[in-house]
C-alpha cells in the first residue's frame, strides 16, 4: 500500500523533495526476498532489497530525493505525475500533483496566486442509484458544475467516490473533503463521550491515509453543525485539528459551523466557515429576511475582532432556500418558487462578494435530494428541494442566475 507521497516545494516552487511511505506485507509462507522500487514520473526515487519473513509487515519511509523543474498542479493546468510503486511480482499505480494552499493576509492562495472559492455542496446520490453513484454520471455532474462556473466542490458531509475525486484531480477542481459527523445528536453532551472522539479520531485517520495523494483535495473539513459553543466540542477541535496539522499534509482546516455568533472553536481553524440560511429559516433575533444577512455580516465582523481572528478569511460554506421545480410566481417573495431561489441566491452571492473579509462560496447545494420521511421540517416529497438543479439534474431558475456571477466573478480573478 502506498499510503503517502510526502513532499516540500522550493521557495520558487520549482522543485520538490519528496519521500514516501510504502507498506509492505508477505503473503507468503515463506521468506521472501524481492527489490522494490518507487518511481515518480520518469525517477526513480528509491530502489532497495527488501527481505520478509512470512506474513511479515513493513513500513518503509524512503529518503528524500530532489525532483527540479516540476510542473505545478493548478485548476488551469492540473498537471500529473503518474507513481509507480512495484517488486518483482506486484505493482502500485497511483497520481500526485505538485501545489501549495495557504492563507496569507485574508487570501486564500493556491501557488502563491490569491483564489476566491466559487463553489457548491453537492451529495453523492441519486434518485435511480442511490450511493452506488455511477462514474458516467460522476462525469455529467461535474460538467454541470464547471459549467455553472464552479472551481470548488465541497463533499457534503463525507467523503467522495475515489474515482470522483480522481476526476476532480484531473480537472483541476479544489475539492473539500470531510468527515460524516453532521449535528452529533445535537447533543452537547454527546460530544464528551470517548467514543464519539474515538470514532471521528478514526475516521480522520483513515480519510488522511485513502486520500492524502489527492492533489484537488485542499481542506479537511473536521465536523459539520455541531455545538461549537460547547466547551466539549472545544476538546474534540482541538484534538482534530492538531491531528490534520501534524499528518494531513498541505491543507487547509476547518468545520463547518452554524453557530457564527457564539462558536469557541474557530480558532483552530484556517479559514471560518458559517452555515446560515437567513431568507428561509427564522434564527434566534433574526426575522427570516433576505436583509437580515446584512445584519449579521456586521455582527460577526465585530467578532472576529473580539476574538483576534482577523487574519482568518470567512467562507459562506452553506446557504439557500427550496423551490419546487416548474413552480413560479410573478412576485418575487413568494416563497417555494423558482424566482425567490434565484434571487436569494444572486442577493446573498452578490453580498458575499463584496464583502471584505469573505472570500468564498458553497451554495446549499447542487441538486434536491432524498431526506427522512422522519425529519420534520416541511420537506416536500420528503426532499430537500435546495438544490439549483433537480434531483434528476435539470437546472431551476437559480442555476442560471449563479452561473452568470460565477462567471463573472471568475473573470474577475483573471484580470
Amino acid at each position: 500500500l502506498l499510503n503517502h507521497v510526502k513532499y516540500e516545494l522550493s521557495s520558487d516552487l520549482g522543485s520538490a523533495s519528496v519521500w514516501c511511505t510504502l507498506e509492505l506485507y508477505n503473503a507468503s509462507n515463506e521468506k521472501t526476498s524481492a527489490p522494490v522500487s518507487i518511481k515518480i514520473g520518469d525517477e526513480v526515487i528509491y530502489c532497495e532489497q527488501i527481505a520478509l519473513d512470512a506474513y511479515q509487515a513493513m513500513t518503509i519511509n524512503t529518503p528524500k530525493v530532489k525532483l527540479e523543474n516540476i510542473e505545478l498542479w493548478n485548476m488551469d493546468s492540473p498537471k500529473l505525475y503518474t507513481v509507480i510503486a512495484s517488486t518483482d511480482t506486484d505493482d502500485l499505480i497511483d497520481k500526485i500533483g505538485f501545489r501549495k494552499i495557504e492563507v496569507k493576509s485574508l487570501d486564500i492562495l493556491l501557488n502563491g496566486k490569491p483564489v476566491e472559492l466559487l463553489g457548491v455542496n453537492r451529495h453523492e446520490e441519486h434518485p435511480d442509484w442511490g450511493f452506488a453513484f455511477p462514474a458516467k454520471l460522476m462525469k455529467k455532474d461535474i460538467d454541470l458544475i464547471v459549467d455553472m462556473g464552479c472551481n470548488t466542490i465541497r463533499g457534503s458531509h463525507y467523503p467522495n467516490s475515489r474515482i470522483f475525486v480522481d476526476m476532480l484531480d484531473e480537472r483541476g477542481i479544489l475539492f473539500w473533503s470531510e468527515i460524516p459527523m453532521w449535528g452529533c445528536g445535537f447533543s452537547e453532551q454527546s460530544l464528551a463521550e470517548p467514543i464519539i472522539k474515538e470514532r471521528g479520531l478514526n475516521m480522520h485517520k483513515e480519510m488522511v491515509k485513502y486520500y492524502y495523494n489527492h492533489p484537488s483535495i485542499v481542506i479537511w473539513g473536521m465536523h459539520n453543525e455541531i455545538a461549537t459553543y460547547h466547551e466539549n466540542s472545544y476538546e474534540l477541535s482541538r484534538e482534530w485539528s492538531a491531528y490534520l496539522r501534524k499528518n494531513g499534509g498541505n491543507r487547509l482546516i476547518t468545520h463547518a459551523s452554524n453557530h457564527p455568533l457564539k462558536d469557541r472553536d474557530m480558532g483552530f481553524d484556517d479559514i471560518i466557515c458559517i452555515n446560515i440560511y437567513h431568507g428561509w429559516y427564522r434564527y434566534g433575533g433574526y426575522e427570516g429576511k433576505l436583509s437580515d444577512w446584512d445584519k449579521m455580516i456586521e455582527e460577526f465582523r465585530q467578532r472576529r475582532i473580539e476574538n483576534g481572528w482577523e487574519d482568518k478569511p470567512v467562507i459562506m460554506s452553506e446557504f439557500g432556500a427550496a423551490a419546487l421545480s416548474g413552480f413560479h410566481s410573478h412576485f418575487d417573495t413568494v416563497r417555494w418558487s423558482e424566482e425567490y431561489q434565484r434571487d436569494l441566491m444572486e442577493y446573498c452571492l452578490e453580498l458575499f462578494h463584496k464583502t471584505d473579509y469573505m472570500r468564498g462560496t458553497y451554495l446549499w447545494q447542487f441538486c434536491n435530494i432524498r431526506t427522512s420521511p422522519s425529519m420534520d421540517m416541511n420537506r416536500v416529497r420528503y426532499f430537500n428541494n435546495k438544490g439549483i438543479l433537480d434531483e434528476y439534474r435539470n437546472p431551476k431558475a437559480a442555476y442560471f442566475k449563479v452561473k452568470e456571477l460565477y462567471t463573472k466573478y471568475a473573470n474577475e480573478m483573471k484580470k
